[in-house]
């Protein structure tokens, strides 16, 4: 979905009824494409996401345990 963006107020969106900026009220608006993090990751990042998790808990467990 496009991301929108008021040249006037710099308030941004995914929707701006009517072509209007729903802060200010103005028309001047820019479209963009989405950023980057809206992208689901893949599945290497939720293994490396996994193994950190499981470090820390690791980490932790063996600070208090011995």
């Amino acid at each position: 979905m496009p991301q929108y963006q008021c040249k006037d107020c710099s308030f941004s969106g995914k929707r701006f009824k009517q072509g209007r900026c729903p802060a200010c009220g103005s028309a001047n608006i820019a479209s963009g494409t989405a950023k980057e993090e809206d992208k689901p990751r893949g599945p290497l990042g939720l293994l490396i996401c996994s193994a950190l998790w499981i470090y820390l808990a690791f980490a932790i467990w063996q600070r208090y345990t011995g």
